[in-house]
C-alpha cells in the first residue's frame, strides 16, 4: 500500500515531452476489448486540451526500412567521399538491385543522407535544434 503523503504523486504532466505519468488500476477480470473501450472512453474524456489529438491527415505511414537505409548512408558518408560510397554500394549490391537503387548518383544520395538528419530531429524532436547525429558531418 503506498502512503498518501504529500510526497507521492499518482500523475504528473512533462509539457516539454508530452508525456503524461500516471498510475493505474486494471481490473484483469474484463477482456482485452472491454479494458480498449473502457481505455478508450478515458482518453476521450480526460484528454488536456492542451495535448489535442495529432491528425492522421496527409501523414503517410512511416517507412523505418528507408530510414533505416538512411541512417546507415549517412554513416557511411560520416567516414567515405561520395565517391568511395557509392563504389562501395556498388561493390555490395547484387547486381539485378544496382539498377533500382538510387543511391548510385551523388547528387540523390547526398539529399538521402540528408534526409536522415531530417528522420533524427524528426524522431527526436525534444532536442535542440543544433544537436546532431554522432555521424555528422558528412566527409
Amino acid at each position: 500500500m503506498v502512503d498518501a503523503s504529500d510526497s507521492y504523486c499518482c500523475a504528473e504532466i512533462n509539457r516539454e515531452l508530452w508525456i503524461e505519468r500516471l498510475r493505474v488500476e486494471i481490473d484483469w477480470s474484463f477482456s482485452n476489448d472491454q479494458i480498449r473501450k473502457a481505455f478508450k472512453l478515458w482518453l476521450k474524456e480526460n484528454r488536456p486540451p492542451s495535448f489535442p489529438e495529432p491528425s492522421e491527415r496527409g501523414h503517410k505511414p512511416v517507412d523505418w526500412r528507408a530510414r533505416l537505409e538512411r541512417l546507415g548512408l549517412l554513416r557511411l558518408r560520416h567516414v567515405q567521399s561520395v565517391e568511395d560510397t557509392i563504389q562501395i554500394i556498388t561493390q555490395t549490391l547484387p547486381s539485378e538491385k544496382r539498377k533500382a537503387t538510387k543511391f548510385l548518383e551523388p547528387g540523390i544520395l547526398n539529399q538521402e543522407a540528408e534526409k536522415a538528419v531530417t528522420d533524427f530531429h524528426n524522431l527526436f524532436h525534444f532536442l535542440d535544434p543544433a544537436e546532431m547525429p554522432r555521424s555528422c558531418p558528412m566527409k
